[in-house]
C-alpha cells in the first residue's frame, strides 16, 4: 500500500476506478465528519428544553484527488466524468493500514479539473454522500449459537437467511422478533432497510405480520440472545463504524 489509505469507487453499472496512489491518486478524505439530528421540545413555562431524540443524518465524505495525465490521456479524464455521476449511485471501499471500509454512497457533483502547477498533474474533488452514514468494517460475518457478545458500540442490524419451510418460523434478538409464514422458497430479511425479498430480490414483506417491527431486530453493545425455531435460519452481520481519521 502508498499512502496511508487506498480508494475505490464502483458504481451501479458496475464502472469501477482505483486510487492506489501510483497513478491516480487519493489525496484526502474525510471519512468522520457526520452532522447529529436532535429533535427538542420547550418546557412549558420553564427555561430549557428536553430533547426527545438523538440521531445521525446522512454523511457528506469529502475527497480530494488527483492523477497523473503525462500523455495527456484524454479517455481518463472522460472516464472519471462519467464514472462520478450525481445520477448514478454506488460503493465507497476505502483500504487502511489496519482495515477495509465499505459505504453506499453517491457523488454529489461531478469533478472538476483543475490542471496544477506540474502541467501533467490534475486535481479535483468529489463529495460523496451517504444515506446511511455508518461504514461497514471488514467483512460480513455470521452468528453461531444462541448467544452473541458485541463490542460495538453502535446498533447493527442483521441480514437474516429463512429457508424453505411448510410452517411459520421466527427468529428473536433479545426478546424481540417477528414470524415468517410458511412458503416454499426461502426469503432473506435486511433489518437495515427493512426488506424481505427472495432470491430474485422480489418483495416479500406479505410474509410478515405488518405489527412486527422489524427495525427492532439489531446486536446491541455487550449480550445478546439469539432464538430460532429452524435450525437452518442463518444470521449475518457486519461491524459497523463512524469512520476513520
Amino acid at each position: 500500500m502508498r499512502g496511508d489509505k487506498i480508494a475505490v469507487y464502483e458504481n451501479a453499472l458496475h464502472q469501477k476506478i482505483v486510487f492506489d496512489n501510483k497513478f491516480l491518486f487519493l489525496e484526502s478524505i474525510d471519512m468522520t465528519g457526520t452532522a447529529g439530528v436532535h429533535t427538542a421540545e420547550s418546557l412549558a413555562f420553564a427555561d430549557g428544553q428536553v430533547t426527545i431524540s438523538r440521531q445521525l443524518a446522512a454523511k457528506t465524505i469529502p475527497c480530494s484527488f488527483a492523477f497523473k495525465n503525462v500523455k495527456d490521456d484524454f479517455y481518463t479524464k472522460r472516464r472519471l466524468e462519467q464514472i462520478f455521476n450525481p445520477k448514478i449511485s454506488g460503493t465507497l471501499t476505502v483500504y487502511t493500514q489496519k482495515n477495509k471500509y465499505q459505504i453506499d454512497v453517491y457523488p454529489q457533483n461531478v469533478p472538476t479539473f483543475q490542471r496544477d502547477k506540474v502541467k501533467y498533474v490534475y486535481r479535483f474533488d468529489v463529495d460523496f454522500v451517504a444515506d446511511y452514514p455508518y461504514w461497514r468494517v471488514g467483512d460480513e460475518q455470521e452468528i453461531i449459537g444462541n448467544s452473541f457478545k458485541s463490542a460495538n458500540p453502535l446498533d447493527i442490524p442483521l441480514k437474516i437467511y429463512y429457508p424453505a419451510d411448510e410452517s411459520t418460523i421466527y427468529v428473536t434478538v433479545n426478546s424481540k422478533g417477528f414470524y415468517l409464514s410458511a412458503r416454499n422458497f426461502p426469503v432473506w430479511v435486511n433489518t437495515q432497510n427493512y426488506t424481505v425479498t427472495d432470491e430474485n430480490g422480489n418483495n416479500c414483506s406479505q410474509y410478515i405480520s405488518a405489527s412486527h417491527d422489524i427495525d427492532e431486530i439489531f446486536l446491541k453493545y455487550g449480550s445478546n440472545s439469539i432464538g430460532r425455531s429452524n435450525r437452518n435460519v442463518r444470521i449475518f452481520y457486519q461491524n459497523l463504524s463512524l469512520g476513520e481519521m
